[in-house]
């Protein structure tokens, strides 16, 4: 699941986000950006994660390639971590 952090958007909202950990969910967080100056939005979706409760390791782009690649694989298969 995407944690939008662009002003405008941020969502997924903290609490489903939290919901959603619970039952296996894996995450991405993103700025939506469309330019460079955009980029600091990082810091809002980084917030939004830790109102969540998330952990480095429930969000793929925190993790080496090799595990944000294989993360993605599973999810596009339907696939879980548990």
């Amino acid at each position: 699941l995407e944690l939008d952090g662009h002003p405008e958007r941020m969502d997924l909202p903290d609490t489903l986000a939290a919901a959603a950990k619970k039952q296996g969910a894996r995450f991405v967080l993103s700025t939506d950006s469309h330019q460079p100056g955009n980029l600091p939005f990082m810091r809002y979706a980084v917030d939004l994660a830790r109102r969540a409760g998330l952990e480095a390791g429930d969000i793929l782009n925190t993790r080496p390639l090799t595990e944000f690649r294989s993360g993605l694989k599973r999810a596009a298969t339907g696939g879980t971590r548990r």
